[in-house]
């Protein structure tokens, strides 16, 4: 009797013992996809940065570049202010426009042989001079006094690019020359890393 009940205490612990692992079977069918995962942030800059209607650029390069120049007869044949018809004054001014919408600006201001002044500014784009793209260069009108003249250059939209002369009490002080479509070339840099002439107006829109 106690033989029996030890053989089938032995079968019974046998049937619980754990038998070797078999083969893997059959793959089961691919469940559906999940969510898609947040865009990196490259990407999203890339395609957030659209400057004035231009298609989306990367974080950062050109944009628009636009370069404005004009002759003006501002001194007379005495030497004073007045004009002769000798266009004695050079204005010249220079802009690019990034994607991210930093300014970066260059001037000139020269008077014949005598006077030739220049200056340039990098504008991040929270800045007030990135709003304004202002330039400024020294340019000194007779009578000469105690007080240093300048061309500050500035990009309102409305009138657009222009320069306001600065020095009082001089009678040029506070004299602004808005630059014409005929006076400026611009380009765009398109999607294709092609640079394309367009329109004043369409950089002011």
């Amino acid at each position: 009797m106690r033989n029996a009940r030890f053989v089938a205490a032995a079968a019974l612990l046998a049937s619980c013992i754990e038998g070797p692992e078999g083969p893997p079977g059959q793959k089961g069918a691919t469940g559906p996809a999940g969510p898609s995962g947040p865009r990196a942030a490259s990407e999203m800059a890339a395609s957030a940065y659209s400057v004035a209607g231009s298609p989306a650029f990367t974080p950062y390069r050109p944009a628009y570049w636009f370069s404005c120049s004009a002759a003006l007869d501002l001194i007379g044949q005495t030497g004073a202010l007045g004009s002769d018809g000798i266009k004695e004054t050079q204005l010249g001014y220079v802009v690019t426009l990034f994607s991210n919408y930093d300014v970066s600006t260059s001037c000139i201001a020269s008077i014949g042989t005598a006077q030739d002044g220049s200056g340039s500014q990098y504008y991040p784009s929270s800045t007030v001079g990135a709003a304004h793209g202002n330039c400024i260069a020294s340019s000194d009108y007779p009578p000469l006094d105690g007080n240093a003249g300048f061309w500050q250059y500035s990009l309102p939209v409305d009138p657009g690019p222009m320069a306001t002369y600065n020095d009082a009490p001089s009678l040029l002080d506070n004299k602004s020359y808005v630059f014409a479509e005929s006076d400026c070339t611009v380009m765009r840099l398109g999607r294709d890393a092609v640079w394309m002439d367009v329109s004043l107006a369409s950089l002011l829109q």
